[in-house]
């Protein structure tokens, strides 16, 4: 009876351990999908674009700034940013958690800023980004950090 009892409870173990490695996959996989639509969008210049990807209450606190507060004042933020020629910007996930509704994400990020003529400035950092889950299951962006090096 006791092997028995023993066996059943390493077969839950093991299920266990396998279904929380599936979602740990699972949502790593989601926050790369969230990762090639911000970048897709920051590719395609459309700064409005960035509206939609952000809650209503989100807040971009940029390097040396103010915070900036709402999706309004978040995406004259990024049509700013668009205009002064940053180009190409890369994201690779750090880490990674979540935690009920919300989640984080720490990436490094790349980007290449235009200068006068014809000369291009490699620029790198770091970004915390933290996620809300809507009710209809997307991932809207409600925090926003990042640095430079």
């Amino acid at each position: 009876m006791k092997l028995r009892r023993n066996f059943v409870a390493a077969i839950f173990f093991i299920l266990h351990w396998a279904s929380t490695g599936v979602a740990a996959r699972d949502f790593a996989a989601e926050m790369e999908v969230e990762n090639s639509r911000w970048l897709a969008v920051y590719n395609s210049r459309d700064a409005q674009a960035f509206g939609p990807m952000y809650t209503p209450d989100a807040v971009i606190v940029p390097q040396g700034g103010e915070p900036i507060k709402g999706r309004t004042a978040i995406v004259q933020f990024w049509f700013e940013m668009l205009k002064n020629g940053f180009l190409k910007p890369t994201l690779e996930i750090v880490d990674l958690h979540q935690e009920g509704r919300l989640a984080y994400q720490t990436c490094r990020w790349t980007v290449l800023k235009l200068r006068e003529g014809s000369s291009v400035k490699h620029l790198s950092g770091n970004t915390l980004r933290i996620f809300e889950r809507q009710r209809d299951g997307r991932w809207l962006i409600k925090v926003q950090m990042s640095n430079t090096d």
